[in-house]
């Protein structure tokens, strides 16, 4: 046992004179660290935090709910509401409410 003890410790001290300190870290950090831990290390340490949010609300954010969030910062609150008028109410009506609102009265009740 003692003869195993003393051939792994010149093998070690081998690898200690022959190996640069932070090769042997990389090596130990590599060994005792789970291969998905040291990527998620290695795109943080490489991507901007603003990038790494955005990839983070993309994949936790569905396609619909983002495209909405982008339309409201885009379009003025008065087309938004506008449009979503238009959507909702039939030609017919919103025809009927431009031509009350564009004759006076007493033209509208002669006619």
């Amino acid at each position: 046992m003692q003869s195993i003890n003393q051939t792994f410790g010149r093998e070690e001290a081998a690898y200690r004179s022959a190996t640069p300190t932070a090769v042997r870290e990389e090596a130990a950090y590599r060994s005792a660290t789970p291969t998905a831990v040291r990527e998620e290390a290695a795109y943080r340490s490489a991507t901007p935090t603003a990038v790494r949010e955005e990839a983070a609300y993309r994949s936790a954010t569905p396609t619909a709910v983002r495209e909405e969030a982008a339309y409201r910062s885009a379009t003025p609150t008065a087309v938004r509401e506008e449009a979503a008028y238009r959507s909702a109410t039939p030609t017919a009506v919103r025809e009927e409410a431009v031509y009350r609102s564009a004759t006076p009265t007493a033209v509208r009740e002669d006619a």
